[in-house]
């Protein structure tokens, strides 16, 4: 019984160490992949979204968020007022990562962030 207290307990912890802060502000981030032609039209988006790339969001170093992205290349999560690093870990059906991307975060409302992954084609 002790046993199975101690996990529940340390299960509830974990929970509430993971959840968004309710004051927090929403962080859209879409991850799409380009070119997706090796002729580009104007006025014609030649990119794609990104189904499952892992996307990770760190504060001064640390790992805040681990998330993938959906069929439609977004993820959201809501953060604390701040500066944040966003990164793309993994990117499927390209060959280069992009830049990580810095983005400061305020209670003005919600904030999005963009990342296109390298595909390779020419």
């Amino acid at each position: 019984m002790r046993r199975c207290c101690s996990l529940l307990g340390f299960a509830l912890l974990a929970a509430a160490c993971t959840t968004d802060p309710v004051d927090g502000v929403d962080l859209t981030i879409s991850v799409r992949k380009a070119p997706i032609a090796p002729v580009e039209m104007p006025g014609v988006d030649n990119s794609a979204p990104v189904d499952g790339a892992e996307v990770r969001v760190l504060q001064d170093m640390a790992r805040m968020r681990v998330m993938h992205t959906g069929r439609d290349g977004l993820v959201t999560t809501v953060l604390e007022a701040g500066t944040y690093q966003v990164r793309v870990v993994t990117c499927p059906g390209t060959v280069a990562l992009p830049p990580p991307a810095t983005v400061t975060l305020s209670t003005d409302g919600p904030d999005q962030v963009a990342l296109t992954c390298d595909t390779g084609i020419r």
